[in-house]
């Protein structure tokens, strides 16, 4: 009878550390779904905002990721980038040419 509650014993902690697995593996689940989740609403933002143009992104590798990078991304934010600090040395310089302030 004692052997019998001895086993019963182990099959309860065996019990219990199956199940305090698969609580822990369920949160790493969860949180990466939820990680995998803000990583799609990020590329779809980017999407949005580059008008769909990098649906060539999708499939590409790693050693050419670069390249893509340069024509997807970069070169649209470099010239949305370029408009802007442009524009804000004119305002600045019209503002110079109103107080007749010369550079240092």
């Amino acid at each position: 009878m004692e052997r019998k509650s001895v086993v019963l014993a182990q099959l309860a902690d065996r019990r219990t550390g199956a199940e305090n697995r698969t609580e822990g593996a369920l949160k790493r689940r969860k949180a990466a779904e939820l990680s995998w989740s803000k990583i799609g609403k990020v590329f779809q933002g980017w999407q949005v905002a580059l008008n769909g143009g990098v649906d060539g992104m999708l499939d590409v590798s790693l050693d050419s990721l670069n390249d893509q990078l340069d024509i997807a991304l970069r070169a649209p934010i470099f010239g949305i980038t370029d408009r802007y600090w442009s524009g804000r040395w004119l305002l600045e310089m019209k503002d110079r040419l109103k107080t007749g302030e010369a550079d240092s």
